[in-house]
């Protein structure tokens, strides 16, 4: 069950980042930062109960620190992607999601983020 909600919450990670890069959605949209922040704080969740299974606990422990670890390349970080997550406030117009969002996207190669990168060889990686 655990390796299940990991697994599902990665893809859903990814589809949010594949739709910002096929223009099918705008990270300045409120209801698409709603659901991306959802999807984090999600993942986070169940990242957490998948702790205790011993299979799940070093890729689990890697999400945990890929979420909660400020950014310092390719571009400065001001926040942890969780807690741009958890504060976002649906209508914000600048909030630390979006910021944090179009910093990936600006200083990103094409698809190529390292951070969505390492999301996609966990879920690879879970069976």
């Amino acid at each position: 069950m655990a390796a299940r909600d990991l697994k599902r919450d990665l893809h859903e990670i990814h589809n949010d980042w594949e739709q910002i890069f096929a223009s099918q959605a705008d990270p300045k949209d409120p209801a698409f930062l709603k659901k991306v922040a959802h999807d984090i704080v999600n993942l986070e969740k169940d990242s957490i109960e998948a702790l205790q299974d011993e299979q799940l606990k070093e890729k689990a422990e890697l999400v945990q620190f890929l979420l909660t670890t400020p950014w310092g390349a390719p571009f400065i970080g001001e926040t942890t992607l969780l807690d741009a997550a958890l504060s976002y406030q649906e209508g914000d117009q600048d909030s630390a999601l979006m910021h944090l969002l179009n910093g990936f996207i600006h200083h990103g190669s094409g698809k190529q983020t390292a951070l969505f990168n390492f999301f996609d060889e966990i879920f690879q990686d879970i069976a």
